[in-house]
């Protein structure tokens, strides 16, 4: 898959998370256990379309970690959720990053 190539990082372990409750909290968010899962000998996280295909396909989470066996970083990403409490700044806060 040509998303595994661009997003590769490292090959033995991905990261995902397990939903705790269902009820939303005050921000909006659900509560989750983040966990980090290796993969079994021999598969690589590049090879194995089952997860890309389920992460595309919004089934399940799936966080590469962008530190391949040589420690070295390829890419990077941030996330940006707005919450309510952001408004009073309106986008202003975002030119700090």
């Amino acid at each position: 898959m040509k998303i595994a190539k661009i997003f590769k990082g490292n090959e033995n372990a991905y990261g995902t998370y397990y939903e705790i409750s269902k009820e939303r909290t005050d921000k909006g968010k659900i509560s989750t256990k983040n966990v980090t899962l290796p993969l079994p000998e021999g598969e690589l996280l590049s090879e194995n379309t089952k997860l890309w295909s389920d992460h595309l396909n919004g089934i399940k989470s799936l966080g590469v970690i962008p530190i391949n066996k040589d420690n070295l970083c390829g890419w990077g990403c941030i996330d940006i959720d707005f919450y309510k409490e952001f408004k009073k700044w309106g986008r202003s806060w975002l030119y700090l990053l």
